[in-house]
């Protein structure tokens, strides 16, 4: 491990005692995971110049941003805006113009070694750290992060803020642990495509509490043919040897599966989530699924895309649906695009409500 690293982990990891997450994101995009299934609020590093041997590298984000400065240091930056309309269940209107995403993001690459990604949020205002994520390579099939990161519970929770297809995420991130800080490892036995990751993260905020213990989160991604990838993870929480019983824990036990396929401009996203014990909200099960279609042919050009996705989740107090359907306009890629959206609720009690997104988005 080169000693340069050393240094700038210890100042990295510190910065995790802000907090934030992303506000909304979408249902349907396109495969943007590295050889190890990483991807971060932000898509993409520069196009690959490896010829692939290297499973770290032969796989690289896809749409391709970031500026460079210098030989090691990629800058990016994302915002989002636009104007919603939301018809409540009592028949009133809210509406107004809003900011959903304004991001700055920097990764340091050194080469087969290893590499830094750090990203704050301010579209409220304030700015307020999302990643601080320090990576070492030991040799091509093993890697460790350490630090602020995205957890793997979630396929559709993994997708670049950046990239979604809908104004909103899907509501099964909802029930799944968002970014923490923690220690992951990341083996990849065979050729890119195949890898297993396994993490432990702090569920009590930066600093370990007695008491809290531990979220623990295993993942197996693969992809058998080109463009098809399969999606398995499971999440539990392990209480400390000295339990507190005052302290009770978001996330308990949680098995997600999803299946993404990209082929001939349709794209697919099915996952399935079950909470199997929580003591606060009980057992429960989220599935989604969406689709969607790309018409055109420069991915950094003009395009059209029209978008349908729908959630079902079966709780203890019943049953809610959602269904959204958008259309979006891509004038520069996903680098520059206008996302137009609808979307219908029903809740458990029988209740409906509808709104209507306008966004624009960019960045580099």
């Amino acid at each position: 491990m080169p000693a340069s690293l050393l240094p700038l982990a210890l100042c990295l990891l510190p910065l995790a005692q802000a907090s934030g997450e992303e506000g909304g994101g979408a249902h349907l995009r396109p495969t943007v995971h590295s050889a190890h299934g990483e991807s971060h609020d932000l898509p993409g590093a520069p196009e690959s110049t490896d010829d692939g041997d290297h499973p770290h590298e032969s796989a690289p984000l896809d749409p391709p941003g970031g500026v460079k400065v210098g030989e090691t240091l990629e800058i990016h930056a994302w915002a989002g805006a636009g104007y919603s309309a939301h018809k409540l269940a009592d028949g009133e209107v809210a509406y107004g113009p809003d900011v959903r995403m304004a991001r700055m993001a920097g990764r340091v690459h050194y080469d087969h070694e290893g590499d830094i990604f750090f990203q704050f949020e301010a579209s409220d205002g304030t700015a307020r750290l999302l990643d601080a994520r320090v990576s070492i390579e030991m040799g091509e099939h093993f890697e460790v992060r350490a630090g602020r990161m995205k957890t793997s519970t979630s396929a559709e929770y993994l997708v670049p803020q950046p990239i979604l297809h809908h104004v909103n995420r899907a509501r099964l991130i909802e029930w799944v642990p968002k970014r923490q800080v923690g220690v992951e490892a990341i083996v990849t036995p065979f050729q890119p495509g195949f890898d297993l990751q396994a993490g432990v993260f702090n569920v009590a905020g930066t600093e370990p509490v007695e008491g809290s213990g531990a979220l623990l989160i295993g993942r197996l991604r693969f992809e058998p043919v080109h463009n098809f990838q399969v999606h398995l993870s499971y999440t539990d929480h392990q209480e400390g040897r000295r339990a507190d019983p005052s302290f009770h824990p978001e996330h308990d036990q949680l098995i997600d599966g999803a299946i993404e396929f990209d082929t001939d401009g349709w794209m697919f996203h099915v996952e399935g989530l079950g909470r199997l014990e929580n003591e606060a909200h009980g057992r429960g099960l989220v599935t989604f699924a969406s689709v969607g279609h790309h018409f055109g042919h420069d991915p950094d050009g003009f395009g059209i895309e029209p978008v349908v996705a729908y959630d079902h989740i079966v709780e203890e107090i019943g049953v809610s649906e959602n269904a959204a359907a958008g259309l979006n306009v891509l004038i520069h890629g996903h680098h520059l695009m206008q996302l137009t959206e609808f979307e219908l609720h029903r809740y458990p009690d029988g209740t409906t409500d509808q709104a209507v997104y306008v966004q624009l988005r960019g960045g580099v």
